[in-house]
């Protein structure tokens, strides 16, 4: 039975559309974000050419009908949101049925896919939006999505690309985040035949934000505050542990990274009687409210929120992070000793007896801290 279908064109007008595939990474973070809506707990990401040549996203998700999998390419094509009343209470990642239509209107996709209680599936191929082929075959449960020539037919925009190794940076950034969004799905990416990012859930947050930092798990404070109907996870660096830049702070709201100055400002007050000024933590916040509390229909590539209690965010927010750098014996763990540490463990931090500094990777990478993305 077909889930996908066409919105209304009522509904349609009311979602902030737009350009939402700019890059490579624009395609890797949509073909991710709908495997997360599909339930998938393994996704593999291919690219050739930095994401130029060849795109690939194969997940073992609940797949799509042949039904489904022949009209999921057209503009507001969806099966998350059926109604104007949707948009207040979005749950999931994707909504708005634009990606796919976006992807095919500038590359040639093919669309692999089998539910998997089906005994068939079907394979779609679309050239810069027009239908080539359908056909039914036997396939693996879930979908896979190949992108191929992208901005084939708009040389224009493929002009102010950057190298093909620049745009693949970004989508290892990206995967980071990706990971973050839903950390019980295993997330594995190649370039050019080589492994470049690899995501285990047994890692979950922590572990992952720990290692892209080159710090122990021991070097942070993990914290979750309830004020119902908020929930907060805090995960962040030790005081004595800071960096240079803001970079290393990411925001979730309902599992989706975002970049908010309401968040930032919050932050930035909670920290400033902890850190000097110019130093700042690895952190990340994950915000957990009821989807009517905040309207995720605001950017077209969904990096920005709107909340509708935002003097309350705000104030959650600035007091858990004033308590995380609060010198207090019920949160604080195990340190290695600073002079002991073995140079491998801490492979950014130079040393030093009294402020470890830790410098961070390469400027490419994507930040969803204001002004850093």
């Amino acid at each position: 039975m077909a889930k996908i279908k066409i919105l209304p064109e009522k509904v349609a007008r009311k979602i902030a559309a737009g350009e939402v595939i700019e890059r490579p990474a624009s395609v890797v973070k949509e073909l991710c974000e709908n495997a997360f809506d599909a339930q998938a707990q393994n996704i593999s990401v291919e690219l050739r050419q930095g994401g130029l040549s060849l795109i690939r996203v194969q997940d073992d998700g609940h797949g799509m009908s042949p039904e489904d999998l022949k009209i999921c390419f057209l503009p507001h094509a969806t099966s998350k949101i059926s109604s104007e009343e949707d948009l207040f209470k979005i749950a999931t990642w994707g909504f708005r049925g634009e990606a796919l239509a976006s992807i095919a209107a500038v590359a040639e996709l093919v669309i692999s896919s089998r539910a998997k209680e089906a005994l068939l599936g079907g394979r779609v191929r679309v050239r810069y939006g027009k239908l080539l082929s359908f056909t039914e075959k036997g396939l693996p449960p879930g979908t896979t999505v190949e992108v191929k020539n992208l901005f084939g037919n708009v040389p224009a925009r493929k002009a102010f690309l950057k190298s093909p190794r620049a745009e693949a940076a970004r989508v290892v950034e990206l995967m980071k985040l990706l990971a973050f969004e839903r950390p019980s799905s295993n997330l594995f990416l190649k370039l050019n035949e080589r492994k470049a990012f690899q995501y285990q859930a047994s890692q979950g947050r922590l572990g992952l934000l720990a290692e892209s930092v080159g710090l122990k798990e021991e070097a942070f404070a993990v914290e979750t505050f309830e004020k119902p109907p908020f929930r907060l996870e805090t995960i962040m660096t030790f005081p004595r542990y800071t960096f240079p830049t803001s970079r290393h702070i990411y925001f979730l709201v309902n599992n989706r990274v975002v970049k908010d100055k309401l968040l930032a400002s919050a932050i930035l007050e909670g920290i400033k009687s902890a850190y000097p000024r110019g130093r700042y933590p690895a952190l990340l916040l994950a915000l957990d409210l009821p989807p009517e509390l905040v309207d995720v229909n605001v950017h077209p590539a969904k990096w920005e929120v709107r909340f509708r209690q935002e003097r309350e965010v705000y104030t959650l927010v600035k007091r858990a992070v004033e308590n995380l750098t609060k010198p207090r014996i019920s949160f604080s763990l195990p340190e290695a000793p600073a002079e002991e540490s073995p140079a491998e463990d801490l492979p950014l931090m130079p040393p030093s007896p009294v402020l470890k500094v830790a410098e961070p990777p390469p400027s490419y990478a994507l930040s969803p801290f204001p002004g850093m993305l």
